[in-house]
């Protein structure tokens, strides 16, 4: 079963969506190796059962590996709770309002390269490469090395989900004053 819609559905998947909650609620896709559940009520139960449904990899993927680092995305209450109250008052409405200007001029400066194509892709252009340069920034990254930044984050996102990030750094030499991410 297919749980995308396919290419010719993405400008109006919504019938597609709705055939998949009224006929296939909760079903799996081989081609993508991934369940696709459609209705709202069993989205919540699903997020809100954190035994059988755990974020934690740590718990389901990888029970042998110790140095798993839990974050947010890889992490169940009360970790995640504690994880999320640690890094939310950094990004309350006044700081972000605060942040609202050089978010703009960010996403002008990345869409006045993407002119230079004459096309692009939303995703891939814009929406992707937006936010890795507003948290570069807010982590204090220099312009210089915010290609590093972004190639460190792609690898983190392959490398199971960004949750190995103790065992990529120990093997890493990086020179100190290129090594942003240590601090943290």
């Amino acid at each position: 079963m297919i749980i995308f819609p396919q290419a010719e559905q993405r400008f109006n998947p919504y019938p597609f969506y709705m055939n998949m909650r009224n006929l296939h609620p909760i079903e799996y896709d081989d081609k993508s190796s991934a369940w696709g559940v459609f209705r709202y009520k069993d989205i919540q139960d699903i997020l809100n059962d954190y035994e059988n449904f755990s974020s934690d990899l740590q718990k389901w993927q990888y029970p042998d590996q110790q140095e798993i680092q839990r974050n947010l995305i890889t992490s169940d209450p009360p970790l995640h709770k504690q994880l999320y109250n640690q890094i939310s008052s950094s990004f309350n409405s006044n700081i972000i309002s605060e942040l609202e200007y050089r978010i703009k001029e960010i996403a002008k400066e990345i869409l006045d390269h993407v002119i230079e194509y004459g096309h692009m892709d939303l995703v891939t252009d814009l929406a992707y490469p937006l936010p890795l340069r507003v948290i570069a920034e807010l982590l204090g990254i220099p312009p210089e090395d915010h290609n590093l930044h972004d190639k460190w984050v792609n690898r983190l996102v392959r490398e199971v989900g960004g949750t190995v990030i103790n065992p990529i750094f120990k093997g890493h030499h990086i020179e100190k004053k290129k090594d942003h991410m240590s601090v943290l």
